[in-house]
């Protein structure tokens, strides 16, 4: 082999190592969740702009009959269009074999309790788990999910029944230690970026970190809470404990997670 031969047999090799970096592939996930859709779809849209991704999209049949399909589709440039209930996929394992990240915008109440009780019986729920299985990062925005987000009581739901919260909160929990990576709609596209290619912008992941933080009062307060915001951890309190107003506050500001047990 001449060295002539040997530079473009290198150059072959640097240019598929780069295009395997550089050109990833993202499947997109959208449920019938619509507490901050707008958000999802423009965040996911930017990165994959920015990025230069492949995008593929997986409808849910809910979200195939709430929004329209062709329409996202051109919006976010998809290569490939699956729509539940319409389109099979044979096998799971094969079909996700090719994507570096799976995101869910947004995970809805339903898909989250479902994944987390391990009820693969949805697309959505499937792949989420098939994929953390797979060793493929699944990311979610937790909008429509989450009842601690502020978006739940402009809509009205006020909690005045503290084991439906706390079941709804440990769907997140469940999920978050599958290793589900979660963030706001608007979060997205730095959420996406950082997780494809490693870059330093992980503040707003939820579940980055694994440690859990017992906090053994019968009253949390504001103070109890602010020694750990930034900490990324779960923190754990008496069933029986009452969060006061200022704490409640803390806790989405700083988007810590609280389980009771």
């Amino acid at each position: 082999m001449n060295s002539g031969e040997m530079e473009l047999k290198i150059r072959k090799i640097v240019e598929e190592i780069v295009s395997r970096f550089m050109n990833k592939r993202l499947l997109v996930v959208f449920t019938g969740g619509m507490g901050g859709f707008a958000d999802a779809l423009h965040e996911i849209k930017m990165a994959v702009s920015d990025n230069d991704l492949n995008c593929d999209i997986l409808f849910s049949k809910s979200a195939a009959e709430i929004h329209d399909v062709a329409s996202i589709s051109k919006e976010l440039n998809a290569a490939g269009i699956i729509v539940e209930g319409k389109d099979r996929i044979k096998s799971f394992k094969d079909f996700l074999t090719s994507y570096n990240l799976v995101v869910v915008g947004v995970l809805t109440r339903n898909t989250a309790a479902k994944a987390a009780r391990l009820f693969l019986d949805t697309y959505a729920s499937q792949l989420i788990i098939d994929s953390l299985m797979m060793g493929i990062p699944v990311l979610s925005a937790l909008d429509a999910a989450d009842p601690r987000l502020e978006a739940w009581e402009k809509l009205g739901f006020i909690w005045t029944n503290g084991a439906l919260k706390t079941a709804l909160e440990e769907n997140i929990s469940i999920l978050s230690g599958y290793g589900v990576k979660f963030c706001r709609a608007k979060e997205l596209c730095g959420a996406i970026t950082s997780l494809l290619y490693g870059k330093p912008r992980q503040n707003f992941l939820y579940g980055m970190k694994s440690e859990s933080i017992r906090i053994e009062r019968k009253v949390i307060t504001r103070g109890d809470i602010m020694p750990h915001a930034g900490e990324g951890c779960r923190i754990s309190i008496p069933k029986g404990a009452v969060i006061t107003p200022l704490a409640l506050d803390a806790i989405r500001e700083n988007n810590l997670q609280v389980i009771r047990e």
